[in-house]
Formats: C-alpha cells, sequence, structure tokens
C-alpha cells in the first residue's frame, strides 16, 4: 500500500487491479526468494535520478524510463548488469537468480522488470506465448 500511496501514477488503480497486478509476489513458477529490498534499492535509485531531470507523468513515461535504465549497474547500483541469453528457463528465472547472474533468457528478464514496474506501483504481469 505504501507503494500505491507513494506513485501519483497508482493512484487511480482499483483495489481489485492493485491487489491482482501490483501486489502479487510470483508470476509462475519461479523460486521464492526476497527479491523485494534489492529491487527496491534499484528501482529508488532509478527514479531519484529521474525525477530531477526527466519529465514521468505518465505511466508510459515510467515503464519506459525504467526499460531504459534498469539493466546497467550504473544506474541501479545492483552488482551486474543483466543482459538476455537464450535457454536459461528454468534454472535462472527468479529475480534474484537473473541479478546474481546478471543474465536470463525471456521468462527471467519479463519477471525482473515486470517486478521492478510492479514495486513502483505500475500494474503489471509476465505474460507468455505459445511457440
Amino acid at each position: 500500500m505504501d507503494t500505491q500511496q507513494k506513485s501519483s501514477w497508482a493512484w487511480d488503480l482499483s483495489q481489485d487491479i492493485y491487489q491482482e497486478y501490483v501486489a502479487t509476489y510470483a508470476h509462475v513458477n519461479e523460486a521464492r526468494v526476497d527479491w523485494r529490498p534489492i529491487i527496491t534499492t534499484a528501482t529508488s535509485a532509478i527514479l531519484d535520478n529521474a525525477l530531477s531531470t526527466t519529465d514521468l507523468s505518465t505511466v508510459e513515461d515510467v515503464v519506459s524510463y525504467i526499460s531504459s535504465q534498469m539493466w546497467h549497474t550504473e544506474t541501479t547500483g545492483l552488482v551486474n548488469n543483466v543482459t538476455f541469453k537464450s535457454s536459461q528457463t528454468p534454472l535462472i528465472c527468479d529475480p534474484m537468480s537473473t541479478l546474481i547472474y546478471g543474465y536470463a533468457s525471456c521468462t527471467g528478464v519479463s519477471i525482473l522488470f515486470a517486478d521492478a514496474l510492479k514495486y513502483v506501483g505500475i500494474a503489471a504481469r509476465m505474460c507468455d506465448t505459445p511457440t
């Protein structure tokens, strides 16, 4: 609930949408690890850097800015840059593994990005498409 109160773009979310697409902890069958403190630090660093230099007045602005910044250690303070590497699921798909290894396949990268958006109060879920 703290996220919803801090983020102007989350103020208009209904309670149902917030509970289903922001407050949920997991997406699929990824390992349940305590990734929130790390994502909190990373996304806070990104947004703190942006607020003085970038207009983040819409959800689209926030999503675009986080997407452009969250993969690099210099903007997030994370240990590793995060890159795409195919064929990593199911071994590396939870946010903590992605951050520690510095890479994941599309599943792991999608989960990490959706979790970062959820932390800042943007409704997000990972989706999969059949091959």
